[in-house]
């Protein structure tokens, strides 16, 4: 039998009815930052001037339902780029929800159940990363992207990235990412 830490149990009994909220929550955010009409394989880009720019991949488009990868680009070397941090979000219109599935390079199909994980395990990590997105939603308000920053981005487009974390160091010029 699995047993849990009393502190690890308790903070799940607080958390026990916000994964929907907070899912919820994370929609109205995404409706301020979402373009109208878009359509899969579309990229977009939003330039606010203040902090790093905000690429917006929408990988499927669906009646009720898209899914879409939200990053950031740094020069992570002297030849690639980085995208940190990287989300993989499916968006619910008809339910009014959106949850993260993933926070890697991959396409997001890391599976995180299973008959070997228990319930309360895998509650824990939706809601932790769901947080973590809710998080980086509102920085990105308060930096001022917003469905009217996002244009799309075709790629012939010259773009810059910054170097390392720090959109204040140097830059370089690349033709597509």
């Amino acid at each position: 039998m699995v047993q849990f830490s009393p502190s690890y149990q308790t903070q799940l009994d607080n958390d026990a009815d916000s994964l929907s909220e907070l899912q919820a929550s994370l929609y109205r955010h995404f409706i301020m930052l979402l373009p109208t009409d878009v359509k899969a394989g579309q990229r977009y880009r939003s330039v606010t001037g203040s902090g790093p720019d905000l690429w917006l991949n929408f990988l499927e488009c669906h009646k009720y339902t898209d899914f879409l990868r939200l990053t950031h680009k740094f020069i992570a070397s002297s030849d690639a780029a980085e995208d940190s941090p990287n989300a993989h979000i499916r968006i619910y219109h008809d339910a009014r929800v959106a949850e993260v599935t993933s926070f890697s390079n991959l396409q997001g199909i890391r599976r995180y159940s299973g008959p070997w994980l228990p319930a309360r395990h895998v509650y824990h990590r939706q809601y932790k990363q769901n947080r973590a997105l809710l998080k980086w939603l509102e920085y990105l308000h308060e930096l001022g992207h917003s469905s009217d920053s996002l244009k799309l981005y075709s790629a012939n487009e010259k773009v810059t990235l910054a170097i390392g974390s720090d959109a204040v160091g140097a830059v370089k010029k690349i033709t597509d990412y």
